[in-house]
Formats: structure tokens, sequence, C-alpha cells
């Protein structure tokens, strides 16, 4: 295997590792927050997943459907700290739904 190839089989297990992650620690929050940090899991996960096929295809870009993955998951994600910003200007505590960012789920 290349060193593209090993960089992104590294790369990929970095991007599930990072999901599995939020996942865990949003996963113990409540509302809002812990679907927020559902979401944001997912697409760290599915990036992760994208660089399996980009080792298989050897660019990002091709296949299309590849590109627009990781254009989707880039997207996701903006849109996921965009909301946590929003949450943590916000006073530091309130979403649109008024539960608390930093309640955590017992």
């Amino acid at each position: 295997m290349s060193f593209a190839g090993r960089f992104n089989a590294f790369e990929s297990v970095f991007w599930i590792v990072i999901g599995l992650v939020v996942y865990w620690r949003s996963h113990r929050l409540s509302g809002a927050s812990r679907k927020v940090g559902a979401v944001a899991a997912a697409a760290f996960f599915l990036f992760g997943v994208s660089d399996v096929f980009e080792i298989a295809s050897g660019a990002w870009w091709r296949p299309w459907p590849l590109l627009l993955l990781k254009v989707a998951c880039v997207a996701v994600l903006a849109g996921c700290l965009a909301a946590r910003k929003r949450a943590w200007r916000g006073g530091g505590a309130n979403v649109p739904d008024g539960t608390d960012v930093n309640e955590v789920k017992e």
C-alpha cells in the first residue's frame, strides 16, 4: 500500500473513532444537545467510511458520489458547529428548544 493509502487508512480510523467518542459524550446529554451530538457523530463516522472508499478510488473527488458524501459530511458538521455556537453565545446554556446544552441525563 502506498503512503497515501496508509495515510487514508489511518485517517479513516481516526474519523470513525472521533465519531464514536462524540456519540458516547453526547449520549449522556439530553434534548437538542443529544440530537446535535448524534448527528455530528454520524457525520464523523460517514466521513471515516468515505476515506475507505477513497483508498480504493485513489482520489477524494472520484467517483462523484464520494465527493458528494464528503461535501455533505462537512456541511452537516458545519451546521452542528453553528448550532453549538448559537447555544454557547446565548448565555452558554439554552438551545432553541429550551434544553440546557450542559445538562447531563441521569
